[in-house]
């Protein structure tokens, strides 16, 4: 049984993106998988899977805030899982902050009412295969220039790419791959943010440019 943990993370949060990111060289860009990005939301993955199933997986470690979900289904080789973040509560914070009867509140304000599938977004995202590969595959694919991590929690290896952003998860013997974690770069994530920012401007244009209503309720209050 595949046990389901919270991939090595090669980066710090977007809140931590400083303008350095604008102006300075862009790293190599990560091993996309199905060429799925940063902040994709629902909407993008159930697009880009129309057939897939989705189930939402209980998982321990997961915030208020995450779903870990699973696509599955014909065409699809394996498992992809993905842990999608609701933006929902940073959008509320960001209204509550902005300046009474801005168009900065009523877009904030906007972005915290939408609904599930504009508002998980991808943070991360595993490709679970139907079989242990042998891990020649994967160096195959990904090249020799990785470095290996000992788990905390069973002491097992990881082969981690950290300029591709992928880590391949090993079994206790360490010649199978388990399963392959895709993160991103910081470029990729500013790229991301940038994106989701446009369409959620695209669509509050598209919408009115709605006003935010004289209320201090919050407008999702079971996500928030």
């Amino acid at each position: 049984m595949i046990q389901i943990r919270k991939p090595f993370t090669f980066l710090a949060t977007v809140s931590s993106l400083t303008l350095a990111t604008l102006v300075l060289p862009a790293p190599a860009q990560a091993e996309k998988y199905r060429g799925i990005g940063y902040h994709y939301s629902m909407n993008d993955l159930m697009a880009a899977f129309p057939n897939a199933e989705f189930k939402t997986n209980e998982v321990a470690w997961t915030q208020k805030n995450q779903k870990f979900i699973t696509i599955s289904g014909s065409g699809i080789t394996g498992e992809i899982m993905v842990l999608m973040e609701d933006t929902r509560p940073s959008y509320y914070q960001r209204y509550l902050d902005a300046e009474a009867g801005s168009n900065l509140e009523a877009l904030n304000y906007f972005g915290a009412s939408r609904e599930d599938k504009n508002s998980l977004m991808v943070e991360w995202l595993r490709w679970v295969p139907p079989l242990s590969l042998p891990v020649g595959n994967i160096v195959r694919k990904f090249g020799k220039g990785y470095s290996k991590v000992v788990n905390d929690e069973d002491f097992s290896e990881s082969l981690s790419w950290s300029s591709k952003a992928v880590t391949a998860q090993l079994n206790q013997e360490g010649n199978k791959v388990l399963f392959v974690t895709y993160s991103f770069t910081s470029a990729e994530i500013l790229e991301g943010w940038l994106r989701e920012n446009k369409c959620l401007s695209d669509a509050f244009s598209a919408a009115g440019s709605p006003e935010a209503p004289k209320t201090d309720t919050a407008p999702a209050d079971d996500n928030l």
